[in-house]
């Protein structure tokens, strides 16, 4: 998995690229969202649209991403989702 950070109308953009297959591959998303939380930024989007499918390792480190930026107020969207990517989010709810 690859991550870059972009901005786009003043919002910090994680784009996610390859697939995340297990843990510690997902882990750099989590640092980097503690990094801008840490920053004073809390309001954050991570773009999947480079992503085709992802497991529950992925699935849960969004789901961590998304518990520490709402403990300070923020949240966290998500963008570009695959069918794939979409059906693995509406199973897990």
């Amino acid at each position: 998995m690859e991550l870059v950070l972009v901005h786009r109308n003043g919002v910090p953009v994680l784009v996610v690229h390859g697939p995340v297959m297990s843990g510690q591959a997902a882990l750099p998303l989590h640092e980097q969202v503690r990094k801008l939380k840490e920053g004073g930024i809390t309001e954050i989007v991570v773009d999947l649209s480079q992503v085709q499918w992802f497991g529950s390792a992925m699935l849960g480190m969004l789901v961590a991403c998304l518990m520490t930026v709402r403990r300070v107020g923020g949240d966290l969207r998500l963008a570009g989702l695959s069918k794939k990517c979409q059906h693995v989010l509406e199973v897990a709810r």
